[in-house]
This record gives C-alpha cells, sequence and structure tokens, in this order.
C-alpha cells in the first residue's frame, strides 16, 4: 500500500506545483489572469517526464531502503501437513 501511495504523490507531485504555478501568476499578473493561463495550456510533455522522473527516483529509493538481507538464503513455498507454508529469507 505504501509503494502505492508513493507513485500516486510522485505523479500528482508536478501537477500539483505547476497548478500552484497557475494561481500564482494569475495572481500576481493582470495580463496573464486576462489572458487566462488554464491547465489545456499547460506543457503535457513536461509534466509527465517530470512525473516519470519522480516515480523512478521513488521506487528506486523504495527498494533500496527496504528488503531482505543479502545474505540471506531463500526458502521457496512448500506444503506441510497438508498447509501451505509461505516463502520466507532465513
Amino acid at each position: 500500500m505504501l509503494r502505492i501511495s508513493l507513485i500516486i504523490f510522485a505523479v500528482v507531485l508536478p501537477l500539483f506545483f505547476y497548478g500552484l504555478y497557475i494561481w500564482w501568476v494569475n495572481l500576481k499578473s493582470k495580463e496573464a489572469a486576462a489572458a487566462g493561463i488554464v491547465w489545456s495550456d499547460a506543457p503535457w510533455t513536461l509534466l509527465i517526464s517530470a512525473s516519470l522522473v519522480c516515480v523512478i527516483v521513488i521506487l528506486i529509493g523504495y527498494g533500496l531502503a527496504t528488503g531482505e538481507d543479502p545474505g540471506g538464503k531463500y526458502v521457496p513455498p512448500r506444503i506441510v501437513d497438508g498447509k501451505i507454508v509461505p516463502a520466507e529469507i532465513k
């Protein structure tokens, strides 16, 4: 669940900052407010690229920060007394 939340956060973050920028420009500039800078004029390629970079950075950081110790031994799932014992690292 944490990984999914981080991915959603990474995708929404550039859009949030662009929305904040639009709001600030429209607030400070009468010309921009009159011209009506809106979401349809957004640099979508740049925003999508920034979102992908954020997702990649967060997934790499998540992968490096979590997981098992490198020296562990993987024990695959098995059936013991008719019950499935899940995989584990010892």
